[in-house]
């Protein structure tokens, strides 16, 4: 059973996360538009981040007050890159991906396609060398964990598809060392609350 304190601790990771949503999109939508030689349309972003044509073009203009972006016209259509390229901080990568790296190199070393899977290390192998010491060092414990939890486990019967935001909440939870509660549903349809600590 969770105590006063943990409840408020889950409760402030959840709003701090919600809280930085905004600013988690607009970083991922600058590192879109600085990964195109040619730039992306409006149209592009739109259905990228699954976003309104105004929220896009809001975003587009809070980014030009960031970085250098080019506009580049193309016809009727207006194309949008970031040509200076992102510092170290931004384009650090986070220990999901690499964690994401390392479980994709040993799927291909399963399926007998060694030359992918050493190609994948020696991308996790150079993120990882390009970081400053004390990132390594933070994040090495979190990719560890990360990894070997979703190590993928070979079930009887049909594979049931994970909600993404569900699976999110529950690396989070593995990263911050936080309990996780959710309702439980049989098969007979009886739910239940349970409260896990997940390791």
């Amino acid at each position: 059973m969770k105590t006063d304190s943990t409840k408020s601790a889950d409760g402030l990771l959840l709003a701090t996360k919600q809280r930085f949503q905004p600013a988690i999109r607009l970083l991922r939508m600058a590192l879109f538009l600085a990964a195109s030689a040619e730039g992306r349309s409006v149209k592009e972003i739109m259905q990228e981040f699954n976003l309104g044509k105004r929220t896009v073009q809001r975003m587009i203009v809070v980014l030009e007050d960031l970085f250098q972006i080019e506009r580049l016209d193309e016809g009727r259509y207006r194309r949008y890159r970031i040509y200076a390229g992102l510092s170290a901080f931004v384009l650090a990568p986070t220990a999901q991906e690499l964690a994401d790296l390392k479980l994709a190199a040993q799927l291909f070393d399963e399926r007998g396609e060694n030359t992918r899977a050493t190609s994948l290390r020696d991308l996790g192998r150079r993120n990882l060398a390009a970081l400053r010491e004390g990132q390594r060092t933070k994040l090495a414990p979190d990719i560890e964990a990360l990894t070997v939890a979703q190590l993928p486990v070979a079930t009887p019967g049909p594979q049931v598809a994970v909600d993404p935001e569900v699976l999110a909440d529950c690396q989070l939870a593995l990263m911050a060392q936080s309990l996780l509660r959710f309702a439980y549903r049989s098969t007979s349809g009886e739910s239940t609350l349970r409260t896990v600590a997940p390791r």
